[in-house]
């Protein structure tokens, strides 16, 4: 770099220049003052003109990576596509995935903050604003409402996306696996459920996905995953069995009760493709935990008691494959078979309990139509039918 301005501002032993990073003061006078500000600045600029060709081309291809990105794999981004001048700019050439995707996280951070800045503000002027200037009030708000839609809708398109990976991860659980021609173990569906040997206390809300059995299991009071019954700390159980799910619903107070009224929800997985059902019944297992449950004494966070409700039956879900073992044994039972032929149910009065037995089938299938509608309207598919 060379110039008369850059010959004035040299030092005399010609190691440094009298430049300042930034113009000092607000007002620069009649003439402005040289800062490396304005030489970086004219410098870029000069450069950019003259490998204009060759950086145009790069932002073409950048761009086209982030369309790709955002259409294939990420479609919640897509709110920010109408700045993707500014991501273009944002990311290095050549741009892997996880480059773009902390440009457009970052991206969507900054507007999340900046909305709820607006917001604010929004709400602190409402009881002030002049009556002459309600219009332009309204449009300040319009336009808030307008990010908040489409930030919400970026949320839940991400939400549908796990969704879509979790059904397909199920799916590779569920088949026999390619190194030894065997079914996956039963944790492995667990986990994809429920994360193993952790409470409600250890696992936010979307890092669990409960939603494939029951939607309404993740509004739950208390969880225990493979955990001791002794370790149920609401309740005094010395028994160190675990079963696979424990979920307690809300306790609540009816009528002139001493106490608020529990119930639970028993959740029980076996082992895919499981064959050896003959020591003993497919439902004696959960029985057993169920009567352990009964024999408890629980409290509430205050140490207050609770009851675990006896008029309302505890819901106990089974699921296996359905072979012919275990066919046979459930023909041995008093269950009743669901009318599309993927599970059983029966209400054992004895037990005050009500219990699905339901095939990994059913379960698969089950939150692929569920989630069906959600996922074409993204353009995602669960199988070659859709």
């Amino acid at each position: 770099m060379q110039g008369d301005a850059l010959d004035r501002f040299v030092e005399a032993d010609r190691s440094s220049f009298r430049i300042p990073e930034t113009e000092e003061g607000e007002s620069p006078g009649l003439f402005r003052q040289l800062t490396w500000r304005d030489l970086r600045g004219g410098a870029l600029g000069v450069v950019r003109q003259e490998l204009a060709r060759w950086l145009d081309e790069i932002d073409r291809e950048k761009r086209a990576r982030i369309e790709s990105f955002v259409a294939r794999q990420e479609p919640q981004y897509q709110v920010l596509m109408k700045d993707i001048d500014k991501i273009v700019a944002d990311v290095p050439a050549r741009p892997s995935n996880a480059d773009i995707d902390r440009a457009m996280s970052r991206r969507l951070f900054e507007r999340r903050e900046m909305l709820q800045m607006e917001s604010s503000l929004l709400l602190s002027e409402l009881e002030s604003v002049d009556a002459a200037k309600t219009d332009v009030y309204r449009e300040r708000m319009e336009k808030a409402v307008r990010e908040y839609n489409e930030l919400g809708i970026a949320d839940l398109t991400r939400y549908v996306c796990h969704r879509r990976v979790i059904i397909d991860l199920l799916a590779k659980a569920l088949s026999l696996q390619p190194g030894d021609g065997k079914y996956g173990r039963e944790d492995a569906v667990h986990s994809l459920v429920y994360p193993m040997r952790k409470t409600s206390f250890d696992v936010e809300f979307y890092s669990h996905n409960l939603w494939l059995l029951d939607e309404r299991l993740a509004y739950n009071w208390r969880l225990y995953s493979d955990l001791p019954l002794s370790s149920i700390d609401i309740a005094d159980i010395s028994s160190k069995k675990e079963p696979d799910l424990i979920v307690f619903d809300h306790p609540i107070v009816i009528g002139g009760e001493e106490a608020p009224l529990l119930t639970a929800t028993l959740v029980e997985f076996k082992r895919p493709g499981r064959t050896d059902y003959r020591r003993e019944r497919v439902t004696t297992q959960v029985y057993n935990y169920l009567e352990l449950l009964r024999s408890g004494h629980y409290k509430d966070s205050e140490g207050r008691p609770v009851t675990l409700r006896t008029d309302v039956p505890v819901t106990i879900y089974i699921v296996a494959d359905f072979t012919e073992e275990l066919l046979r044994d459930v023909r041995d039972t008093s269950m009743r078979r669901m009318p599309d032929g993927d599970g059983f149910y029966v209400f054992n009065d004895e037990m005050k309990a009500y219990v699905e037995l339901i095939s990994y089938n059913r379960l698969l299938e089950s939150a692929r139509r569920r989630n069906r509608p959600f996922f074409r309207v993204l353009g995602l598919s669960t199988t070659p039918r859709d």
